[in-house]
């Protein structure tokens, strides 16, 4: 399975959902944006919970992404999620 680093999901959620809420959960990241909420987003590998360490695999991203229906919008910075 291929991995999205957290810096170009950071970038992709600043880019497509510029108004989003994250709000850090103990096992997983919470994205709320335009009154819906995506909850199953997980952490990386256990270790400290640090936002800037996300690490998921695409299908994770993708998911959220057609939560949210921002798939054009993805793309550009994460291109490996429709290859």
């Amino acid at each position: 399975m291929r991995a999205v680093s957290g810096r170009r999901f950071w970038k992709m959620l600043r880019a497509c959902l510029p108004e989003a809420e994250i709000e850090d959960k103990e096992h997983h990241v919470w994205v709320r944006w335009r009154g819906r909420t995506y909850r199953a987003l997980p952490f990386g590998p256990h270790g400290k919970r640090q936002r800037n360490r996300v690490e998921s695999r695409a299908g994770q991203v993708r998911g959220l992404v057609r939560f949210f229906g921002v798939e054009d919008c993805a793309r550009q910075p994460i291109p490996e999620l429709y290859p």
